[in-house]
Parts: C-alpha cells; sequence; structure tokens
C-alpha cells in the first residue's frame, strides 16, 4: 500500500486538495493507504491500545490481509495514472473518461475485495487489534461501496465539475482570469463594485451544478448506510 501512496506523491498528487464536489476521490484513496500504513506503524489518537496491537492474529490470517495490501497496490496504478492525466487537463474528454473508467473499475475491485474479506476473514481477527483495525478499513470502502450505477453517476459529477473549474474564465476588461485569480481579486480587492460583478459571474458559471448538490448528498447518504 505504502508503494501505491507514493506513486501519488512522486507525481505531485498529493498537494491538500479536495475536490468541490465530494472530498476528492483519489484522496480518498491516498487517505485510505496511509491509513493503512498508520495502523501499522503507529498508534495515532482513537487507535487501538499497544496491548491490543500486540495481540497479533494466526499468521494465516495476516499474510491474507497483507496479500490484499499488495493486491491494492497493483490494481490502483492504472487509477493513479489516469489521474495524473486528469489533473494535467480537466478539460480533455478522452483524459476524463480514462479517469471515470479507471475510478469505476477500481471502486468495483474494492467492493468486491470487501466483500471476499468479510466472507473469508470475519470474526477471525480480534476487533480491537491493529490487524481488526486494517481489516474494518478493508471491509467498509466509503463511497466505493456504493452499486456500479449511483458510483459512475458520482465520479460523473466529479468530472463535469473538474471540468468547468479549468476551463471556467472572468474578464475583467483587461485579462481572463483563472478561478484562483478570481478568488485573489475576491481577497484582496477593495472595490466593493469590482468584487460582486467577480462573484456573480462565478456564481452563475456553477449555477447549472448547484441542482446536482442534492444528488451528491443523495449518494453520500448511501454509501454512508452501505458502509454500516
Amino acid at each position: 500500500m505504502r508503494k501505491c501512496a507514493q506513486l501519488f506523491k512522486q507525481r505531485g498528487m498529493v498537494r491538500g486538495r479536495t475536490s468541490a464536489v465530494f472530498g476528492g476521490l483519489l484522496l480518498l484513496l491516498i487517505s485510505f493507504t496511509s491509513f493503512l500504513d498508520r495502523a501499522v506503524s503507529a498508534n495515532p489518537v482513537g487507535s487501538p491500545t499497544s496491548s491490543a496491537v500486540d495481540s497479533a492474529p494466526p499468521r494465516v490470517y495476516a499474510v491474507g490481509i497483507e496479500l490484499r495490501e499488495l493486491d491494492y497496490e497493483d490494481a490502483c496504478k492504472p487509477l493513479a495514472e489516469a489521474e495524473w492525466q486528469f489533473v494535467h487537463d480537466p478539460s480533455d474528454p478522452y483524459a476524463a473518461k480514462q479517469w471515470k473508467e479507471a475510478a469505476n473499475n477500481f471502486a468495483r475491485y474494492r467492493r468486491e475485495e470487501s466483500k471476499i474479506t468479510a466472507e473469508q476473514l470475519n470474526g477471525t481477527i480480534s476487533a480491537e487489534s491493529t490487524w481488526g483495525y486494517k481489516l474494518d478499513v478493508i471491509e467498509h470502502p466509503g463511497d466505493a461501496a456504493l452499486s456500479d450505477s449511483d458510483y459512475n453517476k458520482l465520479v460523473t459529477l466529479v468530472a463535469a465539475n473538474r471540468a468547468l473549474k479549468a476551463t471556467t474564465r472572468y474578464n475583467d476588461g483587461a485579462r481572463n482570469l483563472t478561478r484562483q485569480e478570481v478568488e485573489a481579486l475576491l481577497a484582496h480587492n477593495g472595490k466593493e463594485g469590482e468584487k460582486l460583478k467577480a462573484w456573480t459571474f462565478w456564481h452563475q458559471q456553477y449555477a447549472a451544478q448547484l441542482k446536482d448538490y442534492s444528488s451528491v448528498l443523495q449518494l453520500a447518504q448511501k454509501a454512508a448506510l452501505e458502509n454500516g
């Protein structure tokens, strides 16, 4: 799992950003890999106590979890590569298509692994141990627990939002401003009229996506229910 997270980091994937739509699908993957690593290497706040960590399961079950971690590493690589292309040009329809396919495939893999792991290892490892901690993460795959159709709706919304962010420009009379430049204008420009004009324009560009907000909330609720 650690190699998978490093693949993202080496390519500049981790920049502390989150998706405006659903917290960033790929940041979920990065947090997942980091989460598993921390479960073994340390005891962060809320993690099992050291006495529980020392209570290791039979080796056969531990190996089962370790092998799944290696499988996750292999499965995440196509998504990492597609994400790398997509973040560099979110307006490219082909890059968006490749990213959505990779995201759907990885979610399908995580969902299947969750079921298999629950069937094979559930009840074999103490929930209070570090291994139980890791097992719980695998068994609860987050938004990947959604059905194929629902997850595809989610990534489609994310792709559309990213494309809009990448292509929208505000003309202030002298030049076309990006989203970051408009944010700087709103934060530092002292002229209320110019701020209102820029904010109104930007709001109008995103108005079409406001109707999708309720859909995202419904998908989030479904995912929460699926994860128990």
